[in-house]
């Protein structure tokens, strides 16, 4: 672990952070309401994953289509056959579970065609 100098408190306060054992084999950090700082660091260090694939950006692939020991045949018809399991899969679950209230583009912006003109509209209709 690298800590950059910048963080002036936790390098000074990391040495003075420590435990003692008690009669029972527990160990308890002393003066626990000093090292708030630390105490952070720890936190933020439990919660990066143990295996970084559950940081990839977008769509995770499964581990064979991963593997770089493969021939180039074997992996895009690895690859091919998981995009058209993936579409499979993706239709299915559009058709169990519709989504409401998506449009696209022209739908919103419109391309005049079906515009309407009016004159003196009232939005209240008093008119």
């Amino acid at each position: 672990m690298v800590v950059s100098e910048n963080c002036q408190h936790v390098i000074r306060t990391i040495p003075e952070y420590y435990a003692e054992q008690d009669p029972n084999g527990n160990y308890k950090i002393l003066n626990k309401s000093d090292f708030h700082a630390v105490d952070a660091l720890g936190y933020g260090l439990m919660v990066i994953p143990l295996d970084s694939r559950d940081l990839e950006v977008g769509e995770q692939k499964p581990e064979y289509l991963r593997r770089s020991d493969i021939p180039e045949m074997d992996k895009r018809h690895h690859l091919s056959e998981w995009k058209r399991i993936k579409r499979i899969q993706e239709s299915s679950e559009s058709e169990l579970n519709p989504v409401y209230g998506k449009f696209n583009f022209s739908e919103f912006s419109g391309d005049g065609d079906d515009s309407e003109i009016v004159g003196d509209f009232d939005p209240w209709g008093r008119g």
